[in-house]
């Protein structure tokens, strides 16, 4: 006889904190700009109150992103190349 286990139902994905920052974070980004230093502007400039470690989390996650957007991208390029 086995044993019937409900698995709990998944956590809704919480809204950061940055997403009503996210065109001038992106901005900051494609201009060579790290984290730190878009988050001390946000703070100073923008009256953003979140967290360092959100604004981090937040690049690492774009960052990953735009990794992935371009690891298809050069797959793509390959195909095309060696058919």
């Amino acid at each position: 006889m086995s044993a019937w286990v409900e698995t709990p139902p998944a956590k809704p994905a919480m809204r950061s904190t940055c997403e009503d920052y996210r065109e001038l974070i992106e901005q900051e980004l494609a201009r060579g700009r790290n984290g730190k230093a878009i988050w001390q502007d946000l703070v100073s400039e923008q009256g953003y109150t979140g967290s360092y470690q959100a604004v981090k989390r937040f690049v690492k996650s774009f960052a990953a992103r735009e990794a992935g957007k371009q690891r298809a991208s050069w797959s793509r390029h390959r195909e095309k190349k060696h058919k």
